[in-house]
């Protein structure tokens, strides 16, 4: 017999393989047939022999990926999740073929916030709605916050009014009129960028603040005498006036436009779309100015109070005016716009109301809500009104990523949104937060059952469609995760709905005095939500107690 070997010459020896033996027929006429030799064979992931003798047992491209029976620790939550707030890896177990592994088992990845407890369930480091920053901003005097803003890089804009000086981490800022008006930035992490005052002799007030999709601020407000942004003076004709204004990102201040003539105007809010056109809402009497000073009048109210609506290109040219009223009173408070650039209104009105073809009327005593959408050239599309006898406003408005168009509010007596249903009724001022589909269509309505009166502010909704109301409550209020006390007399409240209208989160924030929240803004992309408001003595936001010097503003990160 002589040793064999059938395989290829370098792979003998190799891992399994081995040679056998062929033994000499008895004839003596040759070999037979190589006996017990051992050749390359496909990799069985199974065992821990090197079956196709290459030098490497269960190697990767023979699509072995574990050894039988192995058992290690597995994670499926992004990148750095693992291990904080609830978040914790589990174990996964190889199968028996040795070319994959079982599923994950008894891992805990991140989920969204229920704030059933005090626990992290998203695992971004914080308890549900924890604060990251809070501060509050003053001198014995009023300051007050009415403006919120969080940009594309994660700073944050807060904007208000204040008598007196205010130091918001910069120079101290010091009013020149009665009341002038403030623009702060700061980083995602609460750190000072810029700050800077507007104003003159008079009294000026900060209504609104909207972001440019390059990062550039909107501002709007009243403004009493003389107004003076950067090189530009804007005068008052012996009346309350409002202006619109532009700082670029570091707050430079752009162009600053006012409005109207000896008459009241004023700007309530403000809305940019995708292409940096600026939409301001609000209400006025006598006329509006197609631009500025001496140009002539653009529309005259109709009465008493009318609604004004304008549009400007992101140079601060009109693009178009619309105004809706007739001799009763009617009020634009809050403006949105979606991602076509429809414009979507909310306010109150007494009287009869008409949009274009549309019309509604007001037989009560008090204001009834109104909703609007116009298409982006000013032309209506739908108008609806909700409530009875009694008054009712709408206070905010957003529209969510989703087109849903989210409205906020208060009411007295009964409101009833047809299909969502109607809201029980109430003699107590109560909040109520509705969604409508793109449409005008009611889907869902909320309120917030209370003992005492409630201000619902600002509505805003983040990427994933979530809502969030901010405003201020006085005594015990039930946000939909059950009673919440008050700290004695006005204190701030917001809350986080799910798109379906279900309640996620809510926190009453506030101590002895008063303590509203007028403004709220999201990031997009962290979902970060920004509170701004004025605040009178002691408030503490989870970061520890701040003491008021008078009114001062305040700013808290959530």
């Amino acid at each position: 017999e002589q040793p064999c070997y059938p395989g290829p010459a370098d792979t003998e020896g190799v891992g399994e393989c081995k040679a056998g033996v062929r033994r000499c027929q008895p004839d003596g006429q040759g070999f037979g047939e190589c006996e017990g030799a051992v050749v390359p064979r496909p990799e069985d992931c199974s065992t821990s022999g090197d079956d196709d003798c290459d030098g490497e047992a269960n190697e990767p491209d023979a699509a072995c990926v574990c050894t039988p029976g192995q058992i290690e620790a597995c994670y499926n939550g992004p990148e750095g999740t693992d291990g904080v707030g609830l978040c914790a890896a589990g174990l996964r177990v190889c199968d028996i073929s040795g070319r994959s592994w079982r599923p994950c088992s008894g891992e805990i990845t991140p989920a969204r916030e229920t704030c059933a407890d005090d626990t992290d369930e998203d695992c971004d480091g914080f308890a549900c709605s924890a604060p990251l920053w809070a501060d509050l901003f003053g001198d014995p005097n009023i300051q007050s916050a009415t403006g919120a803003g969080v940009d594309s890089h994660g700073n944050v804009y807060v904007a208000g009014t204040f008598s007196g000086s205010i130091n918001l981490g910069g120079d101290t800022l010091v009013s020149i009129g009665t009341a002038d008006v403030y623009v702060a930035s700061f980083s995602p992490s609460g750190a000072h960028r810029w700050s800077a005052r507007f104003g003159g002799s008079g009294a000026e007030t900060l209504n609104g603040l909207a972001l440019t999709p390059t990062d550039d601020v909107v501002i709007g407000g009243t403004f009493y005498g003389s107004f003076r942004f950067g090189d530009a003076t804007l005068s008052s004709i012996n009346a309350l006036d409002s202006f619109v204004a532009t700082l670029d990102k570091d707050g430079a201040p752009r162009w600053a436009r006012q409005i109207g003539d000896a008459a009241d105007q004023t700007l309530r809010s403000i809305a940019v779309d995708r292409a940096g056109n600026i939409v301001i809402a609000g209400y006025f009497s006598g006329s509006l100015l197609c631009s500025a000073p001496p140009v002539p009048v653009c529309a005259t109210s109709a009465g008493q109070t009318d609604i004004f609506v304008r549009k400007y290109d992101p140079a601060g040219a009109v693009l178009w005016t619309r105004i809706y009223g007739d001799s009763a009173g009617q009020f634009a408070t809050a403006v949105a716009v979606d991602a076509e650039g429809s414009v979507f209104l909310t306010g109150r009105y007494y009287g009869t109301l008409t949009i274009g073809p549309r019309q509604v009327r007001n037989s009560g005593l008090g204001t009834n809500v109104f909703v609007a959408k116009l298409d982006s050239s000013g032309s209506s599309v739908w108008l609806s009104d909700y409530g009875d006898t009694s008054s009712q406003a709408g206070n905010g408005i957003a529209v969510a990523p989703s087109g849903a168009v989210i409205v906020t509010g208060t009411y007295t007596g009964s409101i009833d949104f047809g299909p969502a249903g109607a809201l029980p009724t109430n003699n107590v001022q109560t909040a109520f937060v509705a969604s409508l589909a793109p449409d005008g269509t009611p889907v869902w309505a909320r309120w917030f059952a209370g003992d005492g009166p409630q201000e619902s502010a600002s509505v805003v909704a983040d990427a994933e469609n979530n809502v969030v109301v901010t405003g201020s409550v006085q005594g015990v209020v039930d946000l939909g995760g059950g009673p919440l006390p008050g700290g004695g007399g006005f204190d701030a409240f917001v809350v986080k709905l799910d798109p379906e209208g279900d309640h996620l989160w809510g926190k009453v924030l506030g101590a002895a005095g008063n303590q509203k929240s007028n403004a709220a803004a999201i990031a997009a992309d962290t979902g970060v939500i920004l509170l701004c408001g004025a605040a009178e003595g002691t408030i503490d936001f989870g970061l520890g107690a701040h003491q008021a010097n008078g009114t001062d503003a305040f700013a808290v990160i959530l």
